[in-house]
């Protein structure tokens, strides 16, 4: 199975094609799915924090055990704060630190102030999400919210990547983007 997607963003951030260095900021994946993405950037790229999301009860259990497999372990007494093992786990750099992960349950179209405030994002990261004209609208939202609701006040950087499988979504999302003065870098 090719995951183009995941390709694109991987890639990129490893050899910062288009991307910030993520060392020492808070990344956000919309969509993380079963976590190939954010694995990958965690491993390689050492991120202050990572914040895994997604809304599928299924998808976010498999999520969280695949992070397991990966060699971080679920801090005991809760489901949402994933802690990395430190046992047999050496840093190549003198000044690496694991970074925090978290795996939120995050459903766009009725996310919470709350939830908003906790997440405080760096960095904006998703792949593949942009496949159905329904989500669009709440996907636009997610976003602009969150540019909002930064303590800060400096919106995050949001990186996106999909595969243009109907380009009336496409279109629809390119319309919703220009309606919140968000702006495409990249195609």
């Amino acid at each position: 199975i090719q995951f183009e997607c995941f390709d694109v963003i991987t890639h990129s951030v490893l050899i910062n094609t288009y991307f910030t260095p993520l060392t020492f900021r808070t990344v956000l994946e919309l969509g993380s799915g079963i976590g190939f993405a954010g694995l990958a950037i965690c491993k390689t790229c050492n991120p202050k924090a990572y914040i895994f999301s997604d809304y599928h009860h299924c998808v976010l259990k498999q999520l969280v055990e695949n992070i397991r497999l990966n060699g971080f372990a679920v801090q005991p007494g809760t489901t949402d704060l994933i802690q990395p093992k430190s046992e047999g786990q050496e840093a190549e750099g003198k000044n690496y630190q694991q970074p925090k992960l978290i795996v939120a349950e995050l459903d766009w179209g009725s996310v919470t102030e709350k939830q908003l405030l906790d997440l405080q994002p760096d960095v904006i990261i998703a792949a593949d999400v942009v496949y159905d004209p329904d989500i669009t609208a709440s996907l636009i939202g997610m976003l602009q919210k969150l540019s909002t609701f930064r303590a800060d006040g400096k919106p995050p950087e949001v990186y996106i990547a999909f595969t243009i499988r109907n380009p009336d979504t496409y279109h629809l999302f390119q319309a919703e983007l220009g309606r919140y003065l968000f702006h495409q870098l990249y195609q």
